[in-house]
């Protein structure tokens, strides 16, 4: 299986990937933060509700927590994430506080919704809330008519490789160099539940 259109940490500025991904018009959409309906595996105290530009400062000490310098996106990509309406970010908190976010690209039509990355800080990880958002995320496909989900993840991230697949992902491929050099990814997807 060809695997084409990968949005690549490390390739995201490029001119490809603005003509892909983000070749429609108008200006950044934005709408207000609501809570979502609550999840009963998430742990008491911990929230799920749809990101906006007021959270770039906790996302971005998520991504320094989280990813290398090649990986980590930066300010203005950030504030594309959370501002494009084809990109649906969802973050996480603890007692208020941002604690984990997930973000989602789908463009209207496609079968397929990608999860373009996600993190949760290193003291609240092991405790369901990247389960959580990958269940959100799941959700919103759904809503969106998607029928897969797609991500790319280091073959290294042994712990992140894990929890994709106890969430039904499967590894559909190996894509040599995927964050540079001799940095392999995989390529996992997985069937959208419409449960």
């Amino acid at each position: 299986m060809a695997v084409t259109g990968l949005i690549r940490r490390n390739q995201l500025h490029s001119t490809i990937f603005c003509f892909r991904f983000l070749s429609f018009p108008g200006a950044c959409h934005q709408s207000a933060p609501h809570l979502f309906i609550a999840d009963d595996r998430i742990l008491e105290g911990v929230e799920l509700r749809k990101g906006s530009v007021a959270d770039i400062a906790d996302i971005e000490r998520i991504e320094r927590e989280s990813f290398g310098d090649a990986e980590r996106y930066d300010t203005p990509l950030l504030r594309l994430l959370l501002g494009e309406r084809e990109f649906e970010t969802v973050v996480a908190t603890v007692d208020g506080a941002v604690a984990g976010y997930a973000t989602l690209f789908h463009r209207e039509g496609c079968v397929s919704s990608r999860i373009v990355s996600m993190a949760v800080e290193p003291e609240h990880r092991r405790r369901g809330i990247g389960s959580s958002l990958l269940r959100e995320l799941e959700r919103s496909a759904a809503e969106k008519g998607a029928e897969r989900l797609v991500l790319e993840v280091g073959t290294s991230n042994l712990a992140a490789v894990a929890l994709y697949q106890s969430v039904g992902f499967r590894i559909g491929g190996i894509l040599p160099g995927y964050y540079g050099e001799g940095k392999d990814a995989y390529h996992m997807d997985k069937s959208v539940s419409r449960s």
